[in-house]
């Protein structure tokens, strides 16, 4: 390293080399675009969890059925509209950090990766088919990505479908 330039720079700490090499700020880039991603969905279910309580106490104050210190206690049970279903799904999906998956040709890494999926959505008791193939495809990357886009038209949204599509494209 003697003889190296390096510059100091106000954005990290340390020292960064000027010319090639990888620096911290490269590394992690996907890692921190992924936790801001659930740090927004966190933040958007929060607030429909909320604004449903509230939309909730309204109508029960004025139906005549709810006291001010019910409306006010923290114990409402949150309306669980099929919108609030996906963001709360696709949050819990996240935080257990799912596989990708990128197209590979072999048939060992594509069947453990629909078995590790599977094995997430069943201990999320993830059962809707539409949301199982939202959550699904959207680990897709790379080759997987781009044959994902030229035939999600054919299989809809059934989970069925779209297991026995991948699988034979990948695995038999």
């Amino acid at each position: 390293m003697a003889g190296r330039r390096h510059r100091r720079t106000s954005a990290r700490r340390g020292w960064t080399p000027v010319r090639g090499g990888t620096t911290p700020a490269n590394q992690g880039n996907a890692t921190a675009f992924q936790d801001l991603n659930l740090n927004i969905t966190t933040c958007l279910f929060d607030a429909a969890v909320g604004l449903a309580q509230i939309v909730e106490a309204m109508q029960q104050t004025s139906a005549g059925t709810s006291s001010v210190a019910s409306v006010s206690a923290p114990a409402l049970a949150p309306v669980q509209t099929p919108e609030i279903r996906a963001m709360s799904a696709m949050r819990d999906f996240y935080l257990l950090k799912p596989p990708t998956f990128q197209g590979q040709s072999d048939a060992v890494v594509a069947a453990e990766w629909m078995g590790q999926i599977v094995r997430t959505f069943d201990a999320l008791l993830i059962y809707e088919e539409d949301l199982r193939v939202r959550l699904a495809s959207f680990q897709f990357r790379g080759n997987a990505r781009r044959w994902w886009e030229t035939v999600r038209f054919r299989v809809g949204m059934s989970w069925t479908d779209f297991r026995e599509t991948f699988l034979e494209r990948y695995v038999f």
